[in-house]
């Protein structure tokens, strides 16, 4: 719940994902749309306090979940 709680309701989550071993802990994969500028949205990361990392240049998120990919599908 700290999660929702401190990003609120400003972005759009697209993709949400969660993954665990059986350990204390889990792995999350989430995907915002946010605009091109946002100062905002990395203040609230660190708010949390959970470790994260930005994937938007990682190869497999530009080949199976970029915006430009998705319009090549569609189309």
């Amino acid at each position: 719940m700290k999660f929702l709680k401190t990003l609120g309701t400003y972005w759009n989550i697209t993709l949400f994902h969660y993954r665990s071993h059986g350990t204390d802990y889990g792995r999350v994969l989430v995907a915002f749309e946010l605009p091109e500028t946002e100062g905002r949205f990395e203040r609230h990361l660190d708010a949390l306090g959970y470790e994260y990392h930005d994937e938007t240049g990682n190869p497999s998120f530009q080949l199976f979940l970029s915006p430009q990919t998705a319009s090549l599908v569609v189309e």
